[in-house]
């Protein structure tokens, strides 16, 4: 199974240029895609619905879309349904999508650096019989006391989902609840995806991963934890830079991630950065798995 997360900045390429189609050849032949940044009808994407125009380009994909940033469009349009300027995750899948829930992350309003409401998607995917919860998360830049607390909030969530349970769950006199088809558990195997705007040196990864291992880099001494799955294959190499620092090179920052629950560790086989494309000033990681 091969997958990609990518920062696609709403198609604007590190020349300037919005261009979706870049973004769609960069992330052909995955088969699950993991998308932040996304937009619907934003002037500075040629007000294009992003998530139809995605649906199109990967006809036999699964999808889910969910805005974290959903805003009134114009109050004198005639279209007062889908009148709606919205930016967010997206998840494209070859595999079933049988669950969505969305998560939101609490938001800080600053006086003078952009603030944007943050999200995240957790799906339950059946992939040929085995199902697997999969994230696609976008956190915040770095605000005073903001970017600790949605790794804090996403690693609550993130525990809290087995327990949680599926949407539906039990019954009820009305038996129209459980007349149709849903899982009955959230399974533990898990895959994490998206920018968590932030490096691998940070106490907020450590968060996430654990105290530094001698031999894997990264290991994760804890029940519940997660696992980086780069440092699962290159060890403590922390040369690759996801992000650019200055929207045309890429240099040193490595902020794009793919994590994995421990019992999917040695499932990873590969890891890299596809450093050939402009579509964005984020890169995608390709990851490749085997089960």
């Amino acid at each position: 199974m091969r997958v990609v997360t990518f920062n696609i900045r709403y198609g604007k390429g590190t020349d300037g240029v919005y261009d979706l189609s870049r973004t769609i050849d960069a992330i052909t032949g995955y088969d699950l895609i993991a998308l932040q940044e996304v937009d619907r009808h934003w002037d500075r994407s040629n007000n294009d619905d992003q998530v139809a125009l995605l649906a199109q380009a990967f006809p036999n994909y699964y999808l889910a879309w969910v805005p974290s940033v959903d805003i009134l469009k114009s109050p004198d349009a005639q279209d007062l349904i889908d009148n709606r300027r919205q930016f967010g995750n997206l998840l494209l899948s070859r595999f079933p999508i049988l669950t969505i829930r969305h998560h939101s992350f609490q938001s800080y309003r600053a006086a003078k650096q952009l603030s944007i409401h943050r999200g995240m998607i957790e799906a339950v995917v059946d992939m040929a019989g085995r199902t697997i919860r999969v994230y696609v998360v976008h956190l915040s830049y770095p605000l005073p006391g903001c970017k600790q607390g949605h790794v804090s909030r996403f690693l609550e969530i993130f525990r809290g989902a087995e327990r949680e349970g599926p949407p539906i769950a039990g019954e009820h006199s009305d038996t129209s609840w459980t007349a149709e088809p849903c899982p009955s558990y959230v399974p533990n195997s898990s895959i994490v995806l998206g920018d968590f705007n932030l490096d691998p040196s940070s106490e907020d990864y450590s968060l996430i991963v654990g105290d530094r291992h001698s031999r894997h880099g990264r290991m994760t001494p804890f029940v519940g934890g997660l696992m980086d799955a780069w440092t699962l294959v290159h060890g403590g190499n922390e040369t690759a830079a996801t992000q650019s620092s200055d929207g045309v090179t890429f240099l040193g920052r490595r902020i794009d991630y793919c994590f994995v629950s421990p019992d999917m560790a040695d499932k990873v086989k590969s890891a890299e950065v596809l450093a050939e494309t402009i579509a964005s000033d984020h890169l995608p990681v390709a990851f490749r798995f085997e089960f």
